[in-house]
C-alpha cells in the first residue's frame, strides 16, 4: 500500500487577510441579520442587477463575502492549505495577481451567464469559491502526486481530486437551481488554467531569449596594425 501525507503549509501574511477578511464580514453579516434584519449579501454579492445599475465594487467585495458557515470555513481552509504554499512558492505580486485574476473571470463567466440567462442566475455570487478552484486547479498541475484528503477522509491525488471536483461543478451548472454560480465556480477553474499556461509561456520566453544569446556567434575582434620590433615590417592583428 502507497504511503502518503497530508501537507500542512505555515499560514502566511496574504492568504491570511483573506481569512480575517472573508470571517469578519461573514460575522458581521450574521449579526446584523439577527439585529437588525440586514442581509449584506445583496449589497456586497455580485448579480446582473446590481453590477449594471452600478455597483461595479461588487466584482471585488464579493469573494469576501461568504454566506454559509461551512462554505467559510472550506474556503478558508482550502486558502490556508494551498493558497499559503503558493504564497511561499510565487511570492506576494503574483499571487495577489492570480487571486485577482481569478476572481475577476470568475465573476465576468457569473455576470455573462446571468446576462443571458436570467433564469439560472437566481442567486448572487459569493465567497472565494472561484479563487480556491483556481487554486486547485494550479495545485494539480504543479504537484499532481499529491495527495488531498478528501471529504477529509480518504486520500487522493491531486489531479484526480480536481477533476471530481469540476464533475461535480459541471453538474451543479446544468441541474441546480443556482447554475450560474457553478458556472462561475468553473470561470475560477478556468483562470487557475490560463494563469498557469501564461506563466509557462513567459518562463519558456525567457529560457528561449537567454538559449538564443547564448548560441548567437561571438562578435569578430578589431583588427589592430602592430609594428614589429626588429624590423620595420607591419602586420594587421
Amino acid at each position: 500500500m502507497n504511503s502518503y501525507q497530508i501537507h500542512t503549509p505555515r499560514l502566511l501574511p496574504v492568504s491570511k487577510i483573506f481569512i480575517v477578511m472573508t470571517v469578519f464580514i461573514f460575522l458581521l453579516s450574521s449579526v446584523l441579520k439577527v439585529t437588525i434584519g440586514l442581509d449584506l449579501a445583496p449589497f456586497l454579492g455580485l448579480s446582473s442587477s446590481l453590477f449594471f445599475k452600478g455597483g461595479i465594487y461588487s466584482i471585488v467585495t464579493y469573494p469576501f463575502m461568504g454566506t454559509g458557515l461551512f462554505e467559510v470555513i472550506f474556503d478558508s481552509l482550502l486558502i490556508w492549505f494551498l493558497g499559503s504554499e503558493l504564497e511561499a512558492l510565487w511570492g506576494k505580486v503574483k499571487y495577489l495577481g492570480l487571486a485577482f485574476f481569478a476572481a475577476f473571470l470568475s465573476g465576468a463567466v457569473f455576470l455573462f451567464v446571468g446576462l443571458f440567462f436570467p433564469s439560472l442566475s437566481l442567486y448572487p455570487l459569493t465567497g472565494l469559491a472561484g479563487v480556491c478552484n483556481a487554486m486547485l486547479v494550479i495545485y494539480a498541475m504543479l504537484y499532481p502526486e499529491r495527495y488531498f484528503s478528501f471529504m477529509m477522509i480518504f486520500p487522493l491525488k491531486a489531479k484526480w481530486f480536481c477533476l471530481i471536483l469540476l464533475g461535480m461543478q459541471l453538474y451543479l451548472g446544468i441541474f441546480s437551481p443556482g447554475a450560474a454560480l457553478a458556472w462561475g465556480h468553473m470561470g475560477g477553474m478556468l483562470a487557475g488554467y490560463l494563469f498557469m499556461k501564461f506563466w509557462q509561456m513567459k518562463i519558456k520566453g525567457i529560457s528561449f531569449s537567454l538559449m538564443s544569446k547564448k548560441l548567437k556567434s561571438p562578435k569578430k575582434g578589431k583588427l589592430h596594425l602592430i609594428k614589429g620590433e626588429d624590423s620595420d615590417q607591419k602586420y594587421w592583428h
